[in-house]
């Protein structure tokens, strides 16, 4: 008597791996990319949270009404060479102070094109984001 598996037997079991793999794949990419939107939308609460330090030694924030790099502006305020996981875009930030108010509107991105419309961006402590 021979022993060993016959050719339907194992073809059972690769049909069996392949279900397994086409329903674990896309579920690791979407566990993926969700993560590195949460980490994205955690350096950007970074960059706020920074900006907030800031003032809170300096009595005012580092520019008004124009856009510019975190990296340059808020060295010591936020982890320097800050990177969004997927594109590898720069972090930037906005501080925007409306005509005759003493209050500040804050707006954190990274600046990579394909970064910010995926991963959102904050404007004023809120994230918006496509959710597509």
């Amino acid at each position: 008597m021979k022993k060993g598996f016959t050719l339907i037997e194992l073809m059972v079991v690769v049909v069996i791996i392949g279900i397994l793999a086409a329903i674990a794949i896309p579920k690791f990419q979407d566990v993926s990319a969700g993560a590195k939107r949460a980490a994205c939308r955690s350096n950007q609460r970074h960059v706020v949270e920074g900006l907030n330090v800031y003032f809170a030694d300096n009595g005012e924030y580092p520019v008004i009404n124009r856009s510019v790099w975190v990296d340059y502006y808020l060295d010591g305020y936020v982890p320097q060479n800050l990177r969004c996981q997927e594109g590898n875009g720069k972090y930037a930030f906005q501080v925007y102070k409306p005509w005759n108010r003493d209050t500040y509107q804050i707006c954190s991105w990274a600046s990579d094109s394909d970064c910010w419309p995926v991963h959102g961006y904050i404007w004023n402590g809120r994230f918006y984001w496509n959710q597509q």
